[in-house]
């Protein structure tokens, strides 16, 4: 047997750190291969929350469709004050509010509706409103009307409405202009997502008018010339990428 100079190891000492290293190794192989695993298992679990986060938004974007598909009659009248009937009645019904918003918008606005022959009669109270009520009606003041939502009996009678009320709708009176009320207005009801997406449009620099038509949002752009009409595919996009 050789004898180990000064700057070998003996062969047993050697023999061990070998038997180790090798040891140490394949726990090293070991852990590369569960990193790896894991790694695939990473990777698979993203995909699985894109998909997930994919699902949400197209059961989020359903569920708004059909929120807003309920509301296709419905529209909201704002600015118009109570009426002293209806501050000193309580009327569950909303028949008091329903005859208001008749009287004073629903049926100037029809009757024009009519000269431009976008309706062929102007239908009576009961024919044209089929609910009505103010929302939080225990705030409404003179200079603070609450909104009124009312739903019509058509989708028909609404589009007439719509197409007649900006040159028919009839002014404040003089005590109400007093109090600070400059015009009365019809909009559509919209969804929270819908009118939050309506809302950002219009505060956004790069927007000149936004609108909305049957629920959906549509936009025109600044300095387009050909004022092309836009649409919002899906009102939870962020506004950066509907305005583009």
């Amino acid at each position: 047997m050789a004898t180990p100079t000064s700057n070998q190891l003996p062969v047993d000492q050697f023999n061990a750190i070998m038997a180790n290293f090798n040891l140490i190794n394949g726990k090293m192989d070991g852990f590369i291969s569960e990193m790896k695993v894991l790694n695939t298992r990473m990777d698979t679990c993203e995909t699985d929350v894109k998909n997930c986060y994919a699902e949400l938004y197209s059961v989020k974007e359903q569920l708004n469709q059909l929120q807003q598909q309920n509301r296709a009659c419905t529209i909201r009248i704002f600015s118009l004050p109570m009426s002293d009937e209806e501050r000193n009645t309580t009327d569950p019904s909303g028949k008091v509010t329903a005859k208001l918003v008749y009287d004073r918008i629903l049926k100037p606005v029809m009757n024009h509706a009519k000269e431009k022959q976008l309706l062929a009669t102007v239908p009576t109270l009961p024919n044209c409103i089929t609910e009505c009520f103010r929302i939080r009606p225990g705030s409404s003041t003179l200079a603070k009307p609450t909104p009124i939502i009312v739903k019509l009996a058509s989708t028909t009678l609404k589009s007439a409405i719509f197409r007649a009320k900006n040159d028919s709708l009839p002014p404040p009176t003089d005590a109400e202009k007093a109090a600070g009320l400059k015009r009365f207005h019809i909009t559509e009801d919209l969804t929270h997502a819908s009118y939050d997406c309506l809302q950002a449009l219009r505060a956004n620099d790069k927007i000149e008018r936004a609108w909305s038509v049957g629920g959906e949002v549509r936009f025109t752009r600044k300095g387009d010339t050909t004022n092309h009409v836009h649409k919002v595919k899906s009102v939870f996009d962020p506004i950066s990428l509907i305005v583009g």
